[in-house]
């Protein structure tokens, strides 16, 4: 029995990415092109970068909403946007906030601040894409490298 392909875009490297829609080329590494890349570079997307999106017609997609050290909601709601106009609502499989927070925040209350920068991101990106009822229901949380940053206090 085969089950459809789920494509994840996104990754810790998700977390530096921001979206320019006046860019020409699809991506852009604020290192430079002939630098080696690493998942801690800025990367700058154009909206051709979404383009690909349709060489895989028959996957749905997992996209990271960028959330990095501070959360810059207009280029975070921008970057979702673009991309739920790429795949539509019928391939968007789901929205994940953030990557693996303990990686780009080191304080005692990294959970706590993801939390409250998810909630408000996972708020901002309802209203701006007016998602309601089951459409709503399309995010995914917590991806969390190191049990360092767990606890009791979060029901996740």
């Amino acid at each position: 029995m085969s089950k459809p392909l789920v494509i994840r875009v996104g990754g810790t490297s998700g977390d530096h990415v921001f979206f320019n829609r006046n860019q020409d080329n699809g991506t852009y590494s604020k290192s430079g092109p002939e630098s080696k890349k690493n998942s801690k570079d800025t990367f700058y997307i154009g909206p051709s970068y979404f383009d690909t999106f349709k060489r895989f017609q028959k996957a749905s997609m997992s996209i990271k909403a960028p959330m990095g050290a501070e959360v810059d909601m207009e280029n975070t709601v921008a970057y979702i946007q673009q991309a739920w106009k790429a795949l539509g609502k019928s391939r968007l499989a789901a929205i994940a906030l953030g990557n693996e927070p303990n990686s780009y925040r080191k304080s005692e209350e990294t959970l706590t601040l993801y939390v409250i920068d998810a909630l408000d991101v996972e708020s901002q990106i309802i209203k701006n894409l007016s998602l309601i009822g089951d459409d709503s229901h399309i995010f995914q949380v917590g991806e969390i490298a190191s049990r360092s940053v767990l606890s009791d206090k979060f029901n996740l």
